[in-house]
């Protein structure tokens, strides 16, 4: 199994905004993606710091949510951020 976690900065008026998107808009078009198995979002809601981890079958897969449309989800968050958004993928060793 792989995950891909993205991590990123709400701005503090903005939060739950922006969680909101992730969920409800975010969430639905990676889900339909082949290969999801499942997906966890993480907040500190006193910094805004996020992490938004999928869960891959396989890394292709991984990896291709991190270049397919990207940058079209990523951009439903325009003006909500602190900073930029930062992924990583890793493989889950048992």
């Amino acid at each position: 199994m792989y995950v891909r976690v993205v991590t990123g900065r709400l701005r503090p008026e903005t939060l739950d905004r922006g969680l909101a998107i992730l969920a409800g808009e975010v969430r639905p078009h990676i889900s339909a993606r082949a290969g999801f198995q499942g997906w966890e979002l993480l907040v500190a809601r006193t910094s805004g710091r996020f992490h938004a981890i999928t869960r891959w079958s396989a890394l292709v897969e991984a990896e291709g949510a991190s270049r397919d449309g990207f940058g079209d989800r990523a951009g439903l968050l325009d003006g909500l951020l602190d900073g930029g958004l930062d992924q990583a993928v890793f493989e889950v060793l048992a």
